[in-house]
């Protein structure tokens, strides 16, 4: 199956729904290099930036990004949403849904070697995660599982936080949570654009923190509600 994208129609609508920001640095998530579409890697060694593997939407996609706003960050919501924060200063809380992607996200890395972000049976909890560390969607997992997403809106005297379950209780996600970061009960993890969930992981040897699968979710169950849409 080939990743296709069904773009909104300019000016786009609003976004007030479930949304993270970029954590730590601004090469977090994922973002525009000299016209494509990718996100940035911390190895070993370096940094890489691992491109999106082109098809037809993915080319849609920054087309449409590098006519409207030239590059920056797009959120891609595990259910295939893009949305495309204002880059304009102080606007944090202004985001744009700017249409829906179809079909897998593949990255490359510069080795060349691809990985699917929506193919996740070879993989076990606590397995070293295969693709980028940063993208993906981030919320907090309990104890049972479920899934709470919190994010900032714009509002008449200021922002306001707005905070939402966005999965219920799921054993398997707990127990693979477990697993995957032992001892821990609550942290933050990421939900990938296709389902799969991730948690960042401490190796006591070398102190380095490397992402680690957790489980999947069915993104066809991922809440979406009309509200957070305003045109």
């Amino acid at each position: 199956m080939v990743l296709t994208f069904s773009p909104a129609t300019s000016p786009f609508p609003l976004w007030r729904g479930p949304y993270s920001v970029a954590r730590g640095t601004q090469k977090s998530g994922f973002r525009f290099r000299r016209g494509r579409l990718g996100a940035w890697v911390e190895t070993s060694s370096t940094r890489e930036f691992w491109t999106v593997a082109s098809t037809p939407g993915v080319t849609a996609v920054e087309q449409l990004v590098q006519r409207h706003w030239g590059s920056g960050r797009v959120l891609l919501l595990p259910d295939g949403r893009v949305v495309k924060p204002d880059p304009a200063p102080y606007q944090e809380c202004i985001r744009y849904l700017i249409g829906h992607v179809h079909g897998p996200i593949v990255v490359e890395r510069p080795d060349g070697v691809r990985v699917d972000l929506s193919k996740t049976k070879n993989l076990r909890p606590g397995d070293p995660w295969p693709g980028p560390s940063t993208t993906g969607i981030e919320c907090k997992i309990g104890a049972d599982g479920r899934l709470e997403c919190e994010w900032e809106l714009a509002a008449p005297n200021g922002r306001f936080v707005q905070t939402q379950p966005v999965w219920d209780s799921d054993p398997d996600l707990a127990a693979g949570f477990r697993t995957a970061r032992p001892g821990m009960s609550s942290a933050r993890v990421r939900v990938q654009v296709g389902g799969a969930v991730i948690t960042m992981h401490e190796d006591n040897d070398d102190a380095v923190w490397a992402p680690r699968y957790i489980g999947r979710i069915d993104v066809s169950r991922w809440p979406f509600d009309a509200r957070w849409v305003i045109t």
